[in-house]
């Protein structure tokens, strides 16, 4: 059995992610794990539906299996959502091959990750950051060794994952082997709404608008419970003026956030602030996932201690991932209301962020408690 697998956030899923699965079917196997985003996805916003509705779409349109990706990796930056993506499905030790959407060759890809592994890319970057520079001159400086190709290669939304993932299979001497797949129809941040391949920014722009969606989806999009950002800028502004942050424990803090983040609590809805706020220096995925770890009180000692901690579990399967869960040695996955009423230390505290996360997301609803309720989708 050849076993295939993906880290996703499906939010929503759309025409792009249904060819990259039959891909993936097609010419490597039909076994595909999907490990997908809890709640609250990588630029630090809600997603547009619920985790258990994605898992059930993905396996309705072909995954095999779909995993969790806990919302402590989900939420995270760039490396820290490809590193701890990673690391579960390499514990999991069946993953013959992890898949990537990139805008270019792979191969070209797996020559920058050459580099920047080599140039111990994360020192340099805190060589700058020390000298006083704001996080993405320092990251711009920490990359002056790639030839001008090479850096607008990583300006491009899917190839900046796909290089996380490279390296981090190479950081963790994976034995998992990878290949890209080209993007098809329009980029990742577009928001064109012409062509067959709309991307997931266009269509949150369409479905938050209450528009037809019907010609760019591969299924039904109707009886969902919508989630907006804005839908938790009241809770965030009430954490800020009440409780007594410190702001340096966060991951996405950068000095000075802290006194733009106070001086603009007056705006009308949370796009406005974040576009208040948002400037060279802070860009508005690392304002809107600094917002996040402070409504979650995820911070940066939560991220780093958690890669020690994978948990598996399952949010949806087929026949096929009930073939996949057979291989899968020892009692690696969980069933979340057990496993949290066992568990203690780190691990702990990594399902209770999951709850937190999960009752935070479906306040508006009135649904409490949803992580010890709601079973995995079998098809």
């Amino acid at each position: 059995m050849k076993i295939g697998a993906v880290i996703c956030e499906y939010n929503p899923f759309h025409k792009g992610h249904l060819y990259q699965l039959e891909k993936i079917k097609k010419e490597f196997s039909p076994y595909v794990i999907c490990l997908m985003s809890s709640n609250f996805t990588q630029r630090g916003t809600p997603s547009i539906i619920s985790k258990f509705d994605r898992a059930k779409i993905a396996v309705e349109m072909g995954a095999s299996l779909v995993l969790e990706l806990p919302v402590i990796f989900s939420s995270a930056s760039a490396s820290n959502f490809a590193f701890g993506g990673v690391s579960i499905l390499n514990s999991l030790k069946i993953v013959d091959r992890l898949f990537f959407g990139c805008e270019d060759d792979y191969p070209k890809l797996d020559l920058i990750s050459e580099k920047i592994l080599n140039m111990e890319e994360g020192i340099s970057l805190k060589k700058y950051l020390k000298e006083g520079y704001s996080f993405i001159e320092a990251k711009n400086l920490s990359m002056n060794f790639l030839t001008n190709d090479e850096k607008n290669m990583l300006s491009r939304a899917n190839n900046i994952l796909a290089i996380e993932y490279i390296n981090s299979i190479k950081k963790l001497s994976s034995n998992m082997t990878y290949e890209g797949i080209l993007r098809r129809g329009n980029p990742h941040l577009s928001l064109d709404s012409k062509g067959d391949f709309l991307s997931s920014t266009a269509l949150r722009k369409l479905i938050y608008k209450n528009m037809d969606t019907s010609e760019f989806l591969p299924y039904k999009f109707k009886d969902f419970k919508i989630h907006r950002p804005n839908d938790y800028f009241e809770i965030f502004k009430a954490k800020i003026l009440l409780e007594k942050i410190d702001f340096s424990k966060f991951m996405d803090y950068e000095e000075g956030l802290e006194k733009r983040f106070l001086k603009n609590l007056d705006a009308k809805n949370i796009y406005e602030f974040v576009n208040i706020v948002n400037s060279k220096r802070y860009t508005s995925s690392r304002i809107s996932r600094l917002i996040n770890e402070i409504l979650l009180d995820i911070k940066k000692e939560d991220v780093k201690n958690s890669f020690s901690y994978p948990y598996f579990r399952v949010l949806a399967m087929d026949n096929l991932g009930k073939e996949i869960l057979k291989e899968i040695k020892g009692d690696k996955i969980i069933k979340f209301k057990d496993s949290y009423e066992k568990s203690s230390g780190f691990l702990k505290n990594i399902l209770d962020m999951e709850v937190r996360a999960s009752n935070l997301y479906n306040l508006k609803f009135n649904i409490l408690n949803e992580d010890f309720i709601k079973s995995p989708y079998v098809k």
